[in-house]
């Protein structure tokens, strides 16, 4: 096909935001850049929530990757109606409507806060609180879809057709933007801490921000109700527009749209499943922190490790034989408190001829609970240390000092009482280093908003880079590096690996907007359906993270990189070869778009 390639030569130096009328459209570009920010604040706080409810409805990796699925679901569902408004409605009617669904979604985590109240009060299930979560996200990502199916194609008709993807990269620069504030605000309001008693606060205040969310857009839909926003038609390179041509062509006939779809697909699949995912990465996969750390300005973003992980189960058999006989009253206890799930797992479980790994992987997920009791919400006899119960236990010095200084009401960790408990209670069995010291789930969110400035710090640079390069190359480029750096996340290389988590955000950073500007290339009006079909191709954020959710699950968080690594590759490959599959050499050698 590579003989078919056409070049057209470039026209005079032109602005990048002068229509071929004269007309300059930058304060309209500004004002829809605008809409950028706002999805990047709201897509930023989704990537911290993962956590917050493993720890507030005790879930799995796995299962808390449901996030993630209602959020890209309500692009699936609504990306293919957004498309359909935008043609009949305009680029303005879109808008409007977008906004007001987002209102929507905002405030009906109001009620869905209430729901989760119940919960402790025993009248509700967790699974009916997380679900009544679920249909807020989702509510959200409906009406972010409009927004991006109509936002992401107009900033590429907004001036000369040579600076699509530099446009389309300038506003999603504002994604950055909003993506770097996203974790902050989310970190603050998810993993609050009640400042006299330390408790998290997380579900009572998750409402706020999705409150204010509201209120924003409802404002944000009155001025784009007053604005000027005109509808420009799209450069109809493949004059999809004739008659004769639209009763015979498809826009799936041109491969660069079509495999420009798989590979949003996959390059969504792999920024959700690392923004989700990243910090359960910083809290249990990053080396021991330094104790000079836990000093200063950096001591609230640390904490000692008390999570179990897989290594912490010295002697798993013996341990699960404990629990399943209940030797002992700690035993005894421990079995009581276990998930119907995990009970039954410890029923059918013999050391020589059952898998161990998914008992292991259920009693962490409930011993892990059981660690970080918050003794406000559960019952006296649920909670874990009870004198007569540790009767015949011989508790170590320092178990024994952290009980006297809880007695005496001083500020101590109870899940770092808890760990020792456990360690005393099972010393050939289950192992706990107090001096290990890791980044706690606050500090992880704070550098989730490092990650997503090395994101806009990639979208500006490439921004730059996409002026002066082939949108193609610079795809395929760091598609490649986006490979190198999950692998070595994948080999666990200590710091070097962590570094690379970092890495992988600046070179995701131009992906999703590059790809969308070369799969819409050249399709006419038919470019905002062709935009509803990338956006539903989000959908890919729902299904893989789940996937890398389940490796993590079984191995660790290090090994669950392998699944947007593949991802990445096959993003590398629809950039190297795209001047094959659509028969132009590049976007800077296509024509600048004629008249409206």
């Amino acid at each position: 096909m590579s003989q078919n390639v056409k070049t057209v030569p470039a026209t005079e130096k032109q602005s990048m935001f002068v229509m071929n009328d004269g007309r300059n459209v930058v304060i309209t570009f500004i004002l829809v850049s605008s809409l950028f920010l706002l999805w990047g604040v709201c897509n930023g706080m989704i990537d911290v929530m993962d956590k917050h409810f493993q720890d507030e409805l005790n879930l799995s990796k796995s299962q808390s990757a449901w996030v993630q699925f209602a959020h890209y679901l309500g692009y699936f569902l609504m990306a293919l109606p957004a498309g359909w408004l935008a043609i009949r409605l305009g680029y303005k009617g879109g808008l409007i409507s977008g906004l007001l669904l987002v209102a929507v979604g905002g405030f009906w985590f109001i009620p869905a806060t209430k729901i989760n109240a119940l919960v402790h009060a025993g009248t509700v299930s967790p699974n009916t609180a997380f679900v009544a979560y679920l249909f807020g996200v989702c509510a959200i990502a409906a009406g972010l879809t409009f927004l991006e199916t109509i936002a992401n194609p107009y900033t590429t008709v907004l001036g000369p057709s040579r600076f699509a993807a530099t446009r389309i990269n300038l506003a999603q620069s504002c994604n950055g933007i909003g993506w770097i504030f996203g974790p902050i605000i989310g970190g603050q309001f998810f993993y609050a801490k009640d400042p006299i008693t330390g408790r998290s606060i997380g579900s009572e205040t998750l409402y706020i921000p999705y409150v204010i969310v509201g209120v924003v857009v409802c404002v944000l839909a009155v001025a784009f109700y007053f604005a000027y926003i005109p509808d420009v038609k799209t450069e109809d390179d493949y004059h999809l527009d004739d008659d004769q041509a639209s009763a015979s062509h498809s826009i799936w006939k041109h491969p660069h749209f079509s495999m420009a779809v798989l590979a949003q697909f996959l390059y969504v699949a792999a920024q959700a499943g690392i923004f989700s995912f990243f910090i359960n990465y910083m809290t249990s996969e990053v080396p021991s922190i330094p104790p000079d750390w836990n000093a200063g300005s950096t001591k609230k973003y640390i904490e000692v490790q008390t999570s179990l992980v897989p290594k912490d189960l010295l002697d798993f058999p013996a341990f699960a034989t404990k629990l399943k006989q209940k030797t002992d009253a700690v035993s005894t206890f421990i079995n009581g408190q276990l998930s119907s799930e995990t009970a039954t797992l410890l029923a059918d479980y013999s050391p020589a001829t059952a898998n161990p790994k998914p008992l292991q992987l259920a009693l962490m997920q409930d011993l892990n609970k059981l660690v970080k009791q918050d003794p406000t919400r559960v019952k006296a006899e649920q909670l874990l240390y009870d004198e007569q119960r540790f009767s015949g236990v011989a508790l170590s010095g320092k178990t024994r000092q952290l009980l006297a200084a809880k007695a005496k009401k001083e500020e101590v960790s109870l899940a770092q009482i808890n760990r020792h408990l456990l360690q005393d209670a099972f010393p050939k069995e289950i192992a706990f280093n107090d001096a290990s010291l890791t980044i706690s789930d606050k500090g992880a969110s704070f550098l989730a908003s490092v990650g997503f400035f090395c994101f806009l710090i990639g979208r500006i640079t490439g921004a730059g880079l996409l002026r002066k390069l082939s949108a193609h190359k610079i795809l395929g480029l760091y598609g490649v590096m986006n490979v190198l750096t999950c692998l070595v996340i994948f080999c666990k290389a200590g710091w070097l690996s962590v570094a690379c988590v970092f890495l992988s955000y600046f070179f995701m950073s131009i992906m999703f907007p590059t790809i969308f500007a070369l799969g819409i290339h050249g399709l006419g009006v038919r470019a905002k359906k062709a935009s509803a079909y990338i956006v539903m191709a989000i959908m890919g954020g729902a299904i893989l993270p789940k996937l890398m959710g389940y490796v993590a699950d079984q191995y660790d968080m290090s090994r669950g990189f392998i699944v947007p690594m593949f991802c990445f590759a096959f993003v590398a490959f629809y950039g190297y070869f795209w001047p094959r599959l659509s028969g132009v050499e590049s976007m800077q050698s296509v024509k600048s778009p004629g008249g409206h």
